[in-house]
């Protein structure tokens, strides 16, 4: 395991494949939530006064554009793109795959794969 660290807020663990055979490039895995998007704002909205959150809302394909990019980690995301395959694991449903999609595409990050959760 290699561990990046970037900022005192971010940090990236990169996993590998001790066993991979021939020209395979290794994997680094990257969060989405909190870690390549800053999810503030869609937080804040969806959460109510009591401190409950409305997931309804914060999984509303139509909030996901709220999210701000974490640029120090998409920057490292970009770099070792050219060496690793990057592959995006996240806990959002995939009712916003479409909205996730266009916000990477919206903000250049490099990946292969996108996992979400059904």
């Amino acid at each position: 395991m290699l561990q990046f660290n970037i900022c005192d807020c971010s940090r990236i663990v990169v996993y590998y494949n001790m066993t991979r055979k021939g020209n395979m490039k290794k994997i680094v895995i990257f969060d989405l939530d909190g870690t390549l998007a800053l999810i503030d704002k869609r937080r804040d909205i969806s959460t109510d006064d009591k401190g409950k959150m409305d997931w309804s809302k914060f999984f509303d394909p139509t909030m996901v554009d709220l999210d701000d990019p974490n640029t120090p980690v998409i920057t490292m995301a970009n770099l070792l793109s050219t060496d690793y395959h990057i592959w995006i694991l996240s806990g959002r449903s995939d009712v916003t795959h479409q909205a996730t999609i266009y916000w990477l595409a919206k903000h250049n990050v490099n990946y292969d794969h996108l996992v979400m959760r059904p």
